[in-house]
Order: structure tokens, then sequence, then C-alpha cells
């Protein structure tokens, strides 16, 4: 328990979480469309981006931006699945909560900005 606590402070500060062996986050999501989002976002890397679109495409599903914004606006444990890796087409950050400063301050210190 205690690592997980520590992972979740590390992402909260924008560092890379060392997640417990076999934890595996988008497992925690019911199967189907949000699930496969959010495996492919799982692939990006710390300090890079990806569109919604360009997201969509690499969960299977080409056309279904909005739906990733929307799977995005939904996601249950935004510092453990990384959406605010996800950006819009024109490489703005876009929505992030109640305060969109936070999604910039997250991808400052990942190195993405």
């Amino acid at each position: 328990m205690a690592a997980s606590i520590e992972a979740l402070e590390a992402a909260a500060r924008g560092e890379a979480p060392q997640w417990p062996d076999g934890f595996r986050p988008e497992l925690l999501v019911e199967p189907g469309f949000r699930r496969e989002v959010y495996q492919a976002l799982l692939t990006v890397p710390r300090g890079d981006t990806i569109t919604y679109g360009m997201l969509a495409r690499e969960a299977g599903y080409p056309g279904a931006a909005r739906a990733v914004g929307t799977a995005m606006a939904a996601n249950p444990l935004p510092l453990v699945i990384p959406c605010h890796r996800v950006v819009r087409s024109d490489g703005s950050p876009g929505r992030y909560g109640p305060d969109d400063s936070y999604k910039v301050d997250l991808l400052r210190a990942e190195g993405a900005l």
C-alpha cells in the first residue's frame, strides 16, 4: 500500500511513478472503448504528448477524437492514466478538470512543454 501512495505522490509531482509489479490501471475500467483508449494512452511516454485524433487512431477508432475527449474527461484515475498528455490538434493543452493550469504544470514537469 505504501508503494502505491508513493507512486501517486510522484505522479502528482510530475515524476515517473513506480507502480507495484503487475499493476495495470486500465484494467480498473470496464472493457470496451474507454479501456482500449486508456491502454493506448499508457504507451505514450513521459515527456511526450498525443492529440485526441492520434490517440483515437492508436486505439483503433479513427475519427473518434471527440469520443476520446469524453473518455479523457471520464478518466477515473487521471494521475495514473495520464490524460494530461493528450492535447488538441493545434498543440494547445485543452481542458483539464476545474483548472487547466494543472495540465500545463504536469506537462512542464514531464518535459513536454
